[in-house]
């Protein structure tokens, strides 16, 4: 095998993947990339759309834990991240929807040139295709514009398998007043809608990063993929006196040191935890005896890391080039869920173990494509803040509130979106799963569940991701620094207010709820509802922000082109980039990305 490649991408994850294809399509270009987890692509577990949760409990979820959260009683958070071939793409809930435009324009409006919703759309049709049925799209009264859609290898699908209550839940929030949107996949994703999956038409197998990008081309043999293989930090040339130089990658496979050189650049897509993680031990050389049976790690600190240089002082890791913003700007949405029992068991036949899978459906699956395991039948509600009770006051706290955690700039667009009723600051998720939380943490045998998760879209919290140790294969310090101001708080509780009207006190859901599980009767007062949200809280696992497009000076840590600030031939193409949280779930928005980073390193290869 060559330990020299043109290219070296660390992370055959969602965005990742999408880059060394796009860069593997000139013979002449070598790519290589390292994954940490395997290729579990055609498990059934990676395949089967209905049964993706079993990979978050397997050693394909990287079982990542969020430090104590202090203001919501010292929580510990679970959170889930794919560890293999697809990354997050190959373990998450597959939805596709997009933002509303002036989400996209606000890139460029906070200083960032080449990044505006034309630019978006530009890679949305590439990366995406449309395969709707004449028959769901009559059905469901559905007017997607094809035009919004290519023929990119990622195909937006509607559910094969309904629930009974698909109907019900937008008339549900129809009474509520939040009318039913038929074309939310296009970008304006406010209302009522169905979910839009990337799940094969034919095959009604998971499209991820890894069957859409890798497959078709892992037969080339300028693409090389190294699986098992943990990177522990990158190499930087400092002998020539300017900026430090990006010239190659460390990695651990099997218990030994490897190493690839990059002729070109090094490409991070190693996500929102470990991207920075990664920055911040660059500087780090372990030592080979930390691979030794029963040895001790040491390290020689010889060279030096990116990142805060306060931080890096304290692991007595000289800094090369001191750039703050790396590991900070961490935002992750926050939710927490509604569980209720199912008036009828045969009402939608889940059983909610999120381990088992009934052998009938797998059959079924298997002979003729159908029932529940073919998707994961999502159901929508996305709504301004002005649907809240209390909108006024909540709007005019934060508007007159000092944010010091968070840039001007952007401050100033969430608060100026919090006025806006085309951007969605609530989201609702129905699914047929029984979550467990704090009042009910099982479910009971012969019962069938199903939830409404609240969700705050644009949180004012800002955390941060850093290294709590010198050690490349301990997992970072991740603090959401969730619920730390008013707004966040009382706009999470007021949504969550709203969700449990919409299902137990409208006329369409009379005849489906049995009972609320949770909160049930700890919902009953301020108090109770307050404390089920603190110790319920969870996330929607779309965490963003840690290596920033930003100015400099604003604590961005790379530039318009996803160059890392003073390294030369090094950038960064994940999720981590995002400066703000937009108004959709990220998957759609992380595929856009990569393709036009890869636009953008073929560009700056050719003008070199």
């Amino acid at each position: 095998m060559s330990s020299a490649f043109d290219y070296v991408i660390v992370g055959g994850g969602t965005a990742g993947l999408v880059v060394a294809a796009r860069l593997s399509e000139d013979e002449n270009v070598s790519v290589c990339v390292l994954e940490a987890g395997e290729d579990v692509t055609h498990t059934d577990e990676a395949s089967i759309p209905g049964i993706a949760q079993k990979l978050w409990m397997q050693a394909t979820n990287w079982g990542f834990s969020s430090a104590p959260q202090k203001h919501s009683e010292d929580k510990v958070i679970h959170l889930v991240r794919g560890k293999g071939l697809g990354g997050s793409s190959m373990a998450n809930l597959m939805q596709l929807n997009r933002a509303p435009a002036r989400e996209y324009d606000a890139f460029k409006k906070i200083g960032i040139s080449g990044w505006n919703s034309a630019e978006f759309l530009k890679y949305f049709i590439k990366s995406q295709s449309l395969s709707y049925s004449a028959e769901s799209t009559e059905e469901l009264g559905l007017r997607p514009n094809e035009k919004e859609f290519g023929s990119g290898p990622i195909i937006n699908t509607l559910s094969r398998h309904k629930t009974s209550y698909d109907n019900q839940w937008i008339q549900a929030l129809e009474e509520s007043g939040i009318p039913y949107n038929r074309n939310a996949m296009g970008g304006e994703s406010l209302g009522a809608w169905v979910a839009s999956l990337a799940v094969h038409p034919e095959t009604a197998k998971r499209i991820s990063s890894a069957t859409a990008y890798y497959e078709p081309n892992k037969h080339r043999k300028n693409l090389t993929v190294i699986t098992g293989a943990h990177v522990t930090r990158i190499q930087l040339n400092t002998s020539s006196g300017g900026n430090p130089v990006a010239e190659g990658v460390e990695y651990q496979k099997d218990g030994e040191k490897h190493v690839v050189s990059a002729r070109k650049e090094v490409i991070l897509a190693a996500g929102a935890f470990q991207t920075p993680q990664i920055l911040e031990l660059s500087g780090n050389r372990i030592a080979t005896s930390i691979f030794q049976s029963g040895g001790q790690a040491e390290f020689d600190n010889s060279v030096e890391g990116i990142g805060q240089k306060s931080l890096l002082d304290e692991y007595d890791i000289p800094t090369i080039v001191d750039l703050p913003g790396v590991g900070e700007n961490y935002r992750e949405r926050i939710s927490i869920p509604v569980i209720l029992s199912d008036s009828d068991y045969n009402f939608h036949q889940r059983t909610i173990r999120l381990y088992y899978l009934a052998a009938a459906e797998y059959q079924k699956y298997m002979e003729k494509k159908e029932g529940m395991l073919t998707s994961v039948p999502g159901l929508y509600g996305f709504l301004p803040l002005s649907k809240l009770d209390g909108a006024s006051s909540l709007k005019d706290y934060a508007t007159d509130r000092q944010w010091d955690k968070i840039q001007d700039s952007i401050a100033d667009l969430q608060k100026e979106w919090l006025s806006d009723d085309g951007v969605p600051q609530i989201e609702y998720i129905a699914l047929p799963y029984f979550w467990p939380t704090v009042p009910k943490s099982a479910r009971d045998e012969g019962k069938s569940y199903f939830s409404n998760t609240t969700i705050l879209l644009h949180p004012f919290s800002r955390g941060a991701v850093h290294i709590k140790s010198s050690d490349p294969l301990a997992h970072p310090n991740i603090d959401l620094s969730a619920l730390d101001n008013e707004f966040d708080f009382q706009a999470l509780l007021k949504g969550l207010k709203l969700g449990r009207q919409i299902i137990t006190g409208t006329q369409a859901f009379k005849d489906v709820v049995e009972k609320e599980v949770a909160p049930g009767p700890m919902g009953d007062s301020d108090e109770g509802l307050e404390k089920y949200l603190k110790t319920g809280l969870t996330t929607a696992f779309h965490p963003i922000g840690t290596a920033a497009m930003l100015k400099r000076e604003d604590g961005g840590v790379v530039d318009e082109r996803l160059r890392v600030y003073g390294v030369e031939r090094l950038r960064v193409v994940d999720a981590s980039i995002l400066p703000f949280q937009v108004g959709a779930h990220i998957q759609a928005t992380v595929y856009a990305v990569a393709e036009k980073a890869a636009d953008l390193i073929k560009e700056d290869a050719t003008s070199a």
